[in-house]
Parts: C-alpha cells; structure tokens; sequence
C-alpha cells in the first residue's frame, strides 16, 4: 500500500488509511455476504473465479477509461476473460491465476514400467500407466498409481470432474441463463463422469483408487489424496500451487521425490496442440458499497501491475496472471 501511495502522484500528499482484515475460507463469503446486504463491507474485496455470475449486482465495475477490454485480454491470461468479464464489462483483476496439475513421484515413475519418467500427455497413455503403477496384495490395492474416482478424500474431487467436463467440450448451462441444472440429460456430464468414476470401480481396467483404500489408515495420518501421495501410497495426485508447499516440506519427512507435470489431455485436444486445464484463484473487486471506488480500483490496477507482482511473486509464488510475466 506504501508503494501504491509512493507511486500515485494523485494521492502523494494525501492521508489514505487502509484497513486489511483476513478471513477464513470457509467463514468468508457469509460475512461478506451479510455485510454487503446491510450495506457495509470493504471497499475491495476478494472473489473467486466461479463468483462473478452471482456477485456482479454488487460490484463496481472498471471504468473503461482506465483499462478497455482489449487491453485487459492483452494484459491477462484467457481464462480471466472467461470468468472477470461479464456483460462486456470488466469487474476484477487477478493476481496470480493457478490451475490443476499433476504432482508424480519420481521414484515411482522410473521404476514402474510405465515407458516414460514423467506422466504421459494424454488419458489414454496416462490410464496405462497407471495400470503398471498400481499394486496390489491379496486382491487389495497396496500402492494407487493416481487418486480418482470418488468424492471421498480427494481433495481436488470436483474440480477433476469439471476438467474432464471442459476437456471434452461440455458445459453444464449457458452462465448468463442458469437457474437449474440436469445432470442426467447432460451427456457430457455423463461422460466426464464415467471417466472419473472408473478409476474407483474394481472391474474397470482403470482401477487404481476407491473410499476404502485409506480406510484403517486414520493411525498413520493418512486421510486424503495428498497425505497417500506424500507418504508414497499414491504415485500421481492432481492439485495446485497452493498446494506445493504443504507437499515439499512434509514430503521431506518421508524421502519424497516429486516433480509436477501438466495436466494429460484428450487424444483430440493434443492433436490439436490444445492445453486445456482447470482454473482456481481469487480476484480483487470493488464492492457498490465503496465510497472510494476510485481509488480502490487504481489501488487494485497497481496491485496487478508488473512492479507490484514481481514483489508479490517473490513473497508467494503462484503461476502468474499477466501474459508478459509468464
């Protein structure tokens, strides 16, 4: 905020208070949800990339005059298009954009007979592999070559489903008209399930993870995908940078020796030389509460510029947001 101030001319020798309070995830959209319906809350507030459809009405968007919507989609990654712009208007930045990935160990991978020492490109090569990762003894999975297939301590559950649904061109509803989904007369959803869902079922050649794999193992502090794969139970989980941290420094304890490799696509999407991950991050908005609306959207326009990133990036380093920072 200093710098902001340092950097503004406008606001150089003027007095700007800022008050930065944190929440909870999980607390977090209550509160601001209770405070925006009584009027209150901050002037800039955080959304997630899923948000904008139903937040939009109580936000403030960005004046044309200080970014248009070219040089936002010239300044940012696409996918920010896709989820900050609504109505051809602009109602976020974001500081960093993190998408799914796929986590291996590398130990595993080059012991394991799966042709290559990183996971393959594609499902169709991927789903062999993980065939010759998986072990079992007496008919009970030993070692899962990846975690999928259920909801049930897979901590990136959903977001795989919605990555197989993207992947293979579907859509759950047009998001400018959305007001009921269904799941079963939706064929792509049908699909991107059934691919999910056999890697849990044990007469699927893709079995490889199911709810019971890690039950009994509550002694050993093994509850979700990431702690199996941090204590070699698991040779690939798909999460995200956020995640990297967690995996390094208790990894460490157990010998853990990890690499990250893109997300494998459909054969279609890579003869295509299309990459298609799964985005999640949170963006800086200003609330139609703010008195200060102004100021609070130049704050945030110099808080998602490169002078302000590069600091941010070297505090916490996430995959970057703007395409001249990648």
């Amino acid at each position: 905020f200093a710098a902001f101030i340092k950097h503004s001319e406008q606001y150089s020798k003027t007095t700007v208070k800022v008050t930065y309070r944190a929440w909870r995830v999980e607390e977090y959209e209550d509160f601001l949800l209770n405070q925006l319906a009584a009027g209150k809350g901050p002037d800039i507030l955080y959304i997630h990339n899923t948000w904008l459809p139903k937040y939009h009405n109580k936000l403030v968007p960005l004046s044309p005059e200080l970014m248009s919507l070219d040089q936002f989609k010239d300044q940012f990654v696409p996918v920010a298009a896709d989820d900050l712009i609504y109505d051809k208007q602009i109602f976020a930045l974001p500081h960093y954009i993190d998408t799914l990935a796929a986590y291996y160990n590398t130990q595993q991978y080059q012991s394991g007979q799966t042709g290559s020492s990183r996971p393959a490109p594609t499902w169709s090569g991927f789903q062999n592999q993980v065939a010759a990762l998986t072990t079992k003894t007496n008919n009970q999975l030993a070692r899962s070559g990846a975690a999928l297939g259920t909801g049930k301590n897979i901590k990136h559950a959903v977001d795989l489903l919605y990555l197989l649904l993207v992947q293979n061109d579907g859509q759950l509803c047009d998001r400018t008209a959305c007001t009921t989904v269904s799941f079963s007369e939706n064929r792509f959803f049908r699909n991107a399930l059934s691919q999910y869902v056999s890697f849990s079922e044990p007469t699927s050649p893709n079995y490889t993870w199911d709810s019971k794999y890690l039950s009994g193992l509550e002694n050993s502090n093994i509850f979700n995908d990431i702690d199996a794969f941090i204590r070699g139970r698991v040779s690939t989980i798909f999460a995200y940078a956020s995640d990297y941290e967690q995996i390094k420094t208790l990894g460490a304890n157990f010998g853990l020796k990890f690499d990250i490799a893109e997300i494998p696509q459909t054969d279609s999407s890579a003869a295509n030389n299309e990459r298609i991950a799964f985005a999640d991050y949170w963006s800086m908005a200003v609330s139609r509460n703010s008195v200060n609306s102004q100021l609070a959207w130049e704050l945030i326009q110099f808080a998602t510029s490169r002078e302000a990133l590069a600091q941010y990036y070297s505090m916490h380093p996430r995959p970057a947001s703007r395409e001249d920072m990648i």
